[in-house]
């Protein structure tokens, strides 16, 4: 039928223009939506709205750029708290991952990755020395992945660096035993530094992160070879910074030199209720369950350390918590309590070197130290500092018997008292 009426007409245009707009409008919209809510990681499900066949679609559907998956564009960004967990029993995922910033992740907007307790492995290269890569990336939580390494150098677990704040590593099992090298730079299981071969490098990529949490992870490295130089390592920057970092409940062994390595300028680290065992690796070296050098302040708590070796090898030296020199800018208080320190073997052993001159205050109590062995000598507590009047040593027990022991000494202004 020909419609005649030029108004009529008109209202039928328009309609039309309307709903054309309408469609157009929810085009767009899908467009630039935003992630929020539950998606699956499945390598053997086809690619989705909801499911990613790896973990770098995942990260390039919340960056917003095309999937290599081949999946739908969700858009980029969050627009509220997001998970993506791995299907059980779908792993291996073989893939290097790097995170950067993502659009809208906050304290509400937290984004998950739930491994599933399945494997997340790769071997590394030199140009990104590390399995799971933060690099800039904020408000995220790494829960349950158990993440490998396949390269006998380049071995980092996780590397986080460029202002990656308030993230959460927990509950992963992070494995380096593919690690021979005894490199510094290298075998860890989670490094915050700014260099990719270096974990000394502290003015390099300036602050790494703040707010950052390392909870209830098992990391470790093979008793038949050296590698694994440190379980988690971090550096500050050129000035003396508070991270806000906390390092809780993990479980670290079969390393080299070092369970937890902070090196310079960084202030107030919590160490809590971790387990530290050195481990029974094929040859020994001077090592610390925790190393802290020219730092300032920190909570030692609860922590258990122990050297764990097969022989009493008197060729090295052994240091349950090594907190040494700090700085007399941005003093912090140092607290070494509650802990439990089980040294038997090395020719030289401290128990609790706690030499950090310029503390603004120091409390040693009610800690735990087992050094028996019928060879060697040292200390059960050493500390050393230029303020005497803020120390306090209490309640800790001594239980040496080896040769030549100290059980408890400190000095003040350079003077042995």
């Amino acid at each position: 039928m020909e419609i005649h009426n030029y108004s009529l007409k008109r209202l039928i245009r328009g309609v039309s223009y309307a709903a054309i707009c309408i469609a157009g409008l929810a085009i767009s919209n899908v467009a630039s939506a935003q992630m929020s809510g539950n998606y699956t990681i499945d390598k053997n499900s086809a690619a989705s709205a909801s499911n990613f066949q790896s973990y770098n679609s995942a990260v390039e559907a919340l960056r917003g750029v095309t999937r290599s998956d081949g999946g739908p564009s969700l858009g980029g960004g969050v627009n509220g708290a997001v998970t993506i967990s791995v299907a059980q029993g779908s792993g291996p995922y073989q893939e290097q991952v790097v995170v950067p910033a993502i659009t809208g992740s906050n304290a509400t907007n937290r984004v998950t990755f739930d491994g599933n307790g399945e494997r997340l492995q790769f071997s590394n290269s030199s140009s990104n020395t590390a399995v799971m890569k933060l690099n800039g990336c904020d408000y995220f939580t790494f829960h349950n992945i158990n993440v490998k390494t396949l390269h006998s150098t380049f071995a980092r677990g996780f590397w986080v660096l460029n202002r990656s704040d308030h993230n959460i590593i927990e509950d992963c099992e992070i494995d380096i035993t593919s690690c021979t090298t005894t490199s510094s730079g290298y075998g860890c299981g989670i490094a915050m530094v700014g260099s990719a071969t270096s974990a000394t490098s502290y003015t390099t990529g300036g602050v790494k992160g703040l707010y950052n949490t390392f909870r209830n992870n098992e990391i470790y490295g093979s008793p038949s070879n050296r590698g694994m130089y440190s379980g988690i390592a971090f550096n500050g920057s050129s000035s003396m910074t508070d991270l806000y970092l906390t390092i809780e409940g993990n479980y670290i062994h079969n390393y080299y030199t070092y369970g937890i390595y902070e090196y310079r300028n960084v202030k107030n680290t919590k160490f809590i209720d971790n387990v530290i065992k050195r481990g029974q690796k094929l040859s020994y070296t001077t090592f610390a369950g925790i190393y802290s050098y020219f730092n300032a302040g920190g909570l030692y708590d609860g922590n258990y350390i122990a050297d764990d070796c097969p022989s009493n090898s008197e060729t090295y030296t052994a240091y349950g918590i090594y907190a040494y020199y700090g700085s007399s800018a941005n003093n912090g208080d140092l607290e070494i309590i509650n802990n439990t320190i089980n040294l038997n073997s090395g020719r030289y052993r401290q128990g609790i070197l706690a030499q950090q001159f310029y503390s603004n205050s120091k409390k040693i109590s009610h800690n735990t130290l087992y050094m028996r062995s019928n060879n060697g000598y040292g200390y059960g507590i050493m500390s050393y500092s230029y303020n005497y009047n803020n120390v306090e040593i209490k309640n800790n027990i001594v239980d040496a018997d080896f040769t030549q022991v100290s059980h408890i000494e400190f000095s003040s202004l350079g003077v042995r008292v």
